[in-house]
């Protein structure tokens, strides 16, 4: 109502609106680029927004006394009252804040400079970040203070620390807003990493540290990692390599890795590093971060400066002892898709890569269940002197032939155990099928060798049947001996809730609208008789619609593989691509049935920076867990590779 008004009558109502709209405008611009201002610099146009609410109100009451001429009164002196004390209740709130709360209170600067002076010792050196006012102020410029605000110039920060540190015995660091002066975290972590650390007081709003120099400072930029393992992300970053100070971590505890970055082009989005630990076949630790510290994110990376960020990775308590790896992959924010891994700058080897291998060990001191987070806890005995602590599904709804990660949370009473191993079943209504009967952790660390108290994770798959009906079905599981051992005999079914199995219809006659027609074999379980695309001329930024068509010889097993679907151009650098399982991962490869067809559709959005030409369009099929890519065969049977060239594709 006030912007009609001011679009009809311009003067005052033009200028409150201005006077309100205009600061939240440059507001929202400075805080895309600078985080540190926040909402109470609004303060300038609280009077805009009380003359606005009035005006709200005062429009309300016209209405009512237009519309509702018997009540007008009586709902206005309600509205007031309703309004008067939300007001009045809000304002004492943060009246209360103002002098008693946490949120208005100022840095305690005084606070920290009497600290400091209580503790200080000849040859210290306070190191000031930030703020080189407040301290100098309170403690009387009566103790040796330097300001260091290195930016992202992490050589202009070891030049300073060396110059700042040289002929002192200990230096105190004091933090205030540190991440703007420091915003690789190159400076707190050189600190950290070479000087003994004393622990002291913290002050509101602030940091405080205290190293004690006890040798002289040599800080450098490390640009060469130990492990130099240099990898392609999408041709726009390059992980250079790795450190890994401690390769053995028992389970239950952390460990640390740096990884050397490098800029390949200007960032235009904020990229995350996905960082997982694994076995190679199930992920037992993720954490995606951004790779350097958090304030530095890759859109200010210089193209072609290092950039070394240190990160953390735990290990689960529970994690059977044995060889893991540490797996890397990137995404940008937004985006919707990660990086791929690319060999000679073109060709893709999969969305992650495998860095370092890390050695697993029983912990010091066995672990308390009470304390770890475990899903579904249960206190079941199922055989003497081992006990299921919980259980958890990676997914609650799956097709039939879609694949799901059962882990089970055990713990011993008694070392010296026989060798059990898990069966499964699936059970809804009639229908039973037993789906997994393997040994713990797939017979890497079977129950003979866990020791008395111990807590152990141990993750199993198994794949739906192709058979199995729709609806919830039940998931038994019984652990049951090696060999004939009728004392350790197997317990009765324990239920460890349901999966919804979805209703995948089967198509068994060949779909109608079938534009091009193909005789190509991938594996030894599909067929491609044929694809459609809506385009084959087209511009950057344009979407192709891309439909494969399959034809079921059998299912592929346990393993269910992915589609790829990659435009191509002439160097077969990738343009476009999207990969899935067939369906969009509702029907999978290891669910298919023999004779039937499956419609399989790809959404190809091409890079707003693709140059014009010819480019192709090709597709294929890996397993998720290796990369490795099926090989396919022409109606003649000769082999052509591992990939289909489809049609190409002309970009304007």
């Amino acid at each position: 109502m006030l912007a009609r008004r001011a679009f009809a009558r311009g003067s005052g109502e033009l200028y409150l609106l201005a006077y309100l709209l205009i600061p939240l405008g440059v507001l929202y611009a400075i805080l895309v680029k600078n985080p540190k201002f926040t909402e109470r610099y609004l303060i300038m146009v609280v009077p805009a927004f009380y003359l606005v609410l009035a005006l709200a109100l005062v429009d309300l009451l016209r209405w009512i006394q237009t519309h509702w001429k018997g009540i007008a009164r009586s709902v206005g002196l309600v509205s007031f009252t309703i309004i008067a004390i939300a007001f009045l209740a809000a304002s004492f709130s943060q009246l209360w804040q103002v002098y008693y709360g946490p949120g208005y209170r100022k840095e305690d600067n005084r606070g920290a400079a009497a600290y400091i002076a209580q503790h200080y010792q000849p040859g210290d050196v306070v190191v000031l970040m930030m703020d080189p006012y407040s301290f100098p102020y309170y403690s009387h410029d009566a103790i040796p203070s330097v300001p260091l605000q290195p930016g992202d110039d992490m050589e202009a920060g070891a030049t300073d620390l060396n110059q700042i540190l040289i002929g002192h015995k200990r230096a105190w660091l004091l933090l205030w807003n540190a991440d703007f002066a420091d915003p690789t975290g190159y400076v707190r972590h050189a600190l950290e990493a070479a000087y003994p650390q004393t622990s002291v007081e913290q002050f509101q709003g602030l940091e405080l540290k205290l190293f004690t120099i006890d040798h002289p400072p040599r800080f450098t930029v490390r640009t060469s990692p130990e492990h130099p393992e240099p990898i392609n992300f999408g041709n726009r970053l390059t992980l250079l390599g790795y450190d890994l100070p401690k390769a053995t971590v028992p389970s239950g505890q952390s460990g640390d890795v740096t990884l050397y970055w490098k800029a390949m082009r200007p960032l235009d989005h904020d990229y995350i590093v996905s960082l997982r630990l694994t076995d190679g076949t199930f992920y037992y630790w993720r954490h995606d971060r951004r790779p350097a510290a958090d304030t530095f994110p890759t859109t200010s990376w210089p193209t072609g400066q290092v950039v070394a960020g240190d990160l953390q990775f735990d290990v689960p308590a529970g994690t059977p002892p044995g060889t893991y790896f540490l797996e890397v992959g990137t995404y940008g924010q937004g985006v919707g898709s990660d990086l791929n891994v690319l060999k000679d700058a073109r060709i893709p080897l999969g969305t992650s890569a495998r860095l370092a291998t890390v050695t697993v060990t029983n912990p010091p001191d066995v672990p308390d269940p009470s304390k770890l987070e475990i899903p579904n806890r249960r206190d079941v005995t199922m055989v003497p002197n081992l006990r299921l602590l919980g259980s958890s599904f990676d997914a609650a709804r799956v097709p039939p032939g879609g694949s799901i990660d059962l882990t089970l949370w055990w713990q011993t009473l008694a070392a010296g155990l026989p060798s059990y191993h898990a069966r499964v079943w699936l059970e809804n209504g009639s229908y039973r099928r037993e789906v997994l009967d393997e040994l713990p952790d797939a017979g890497k660390y079977p129950t003979t060798r866990w020791s008395s108290g111990e807590v152990v994770m141990d993750n199993h798959r198994f794949v739906v049947p192709s058979d199995a009906p729709p609806g919830p079905t039940h998931v038994l599981l019984t652990l049951a001996p090696d060999g004939v051992n009728p004392v350790q005999r197997a317990v009765a079914d324990v239920d460890l809730g349901a999966i919804d199995v979805l209703d995948r219809p089967i198509r068994l006659t060949p779909p109608p609208d079938i534009e091009h027609h193909s005789n190509w074999r991938i594996g030894s379980f599909a067929d491609l008789v044929g694809f459609s695309i809506n385009e084959t001329s087209a511009r950057p930024g344009d979407h192709l619609q891309l439909t494969l068509y399959w034809k079921a010889l059998g299912n592929s097993g346990n393993v269910g593989y992915t589609v790829f679907s990659h435009l191509l151009d002439q160097k077969e650098i990738i343009a476009a691509q999207q990969d899935h399982p067939p369906a969009d991962g509702q029907d999978p490869t290891s669910g298919w049935i023999a004779g039937e067809y499956i419609v399989d559709h790809y959404d190809l959005a091409i890079k707003p920076d693709a140059a014009p030409g010819t480019y192709q369009i090709e597709i294929g099929m890996y397993d998720p867990a290796t990369g490795i890519r099926l090989p396919v065969r022409a109606a003649s049977g000769a082999d052509i590779g591992d990939r289909v060239v489809l049609t190409t594709v002309q970009l304007k």
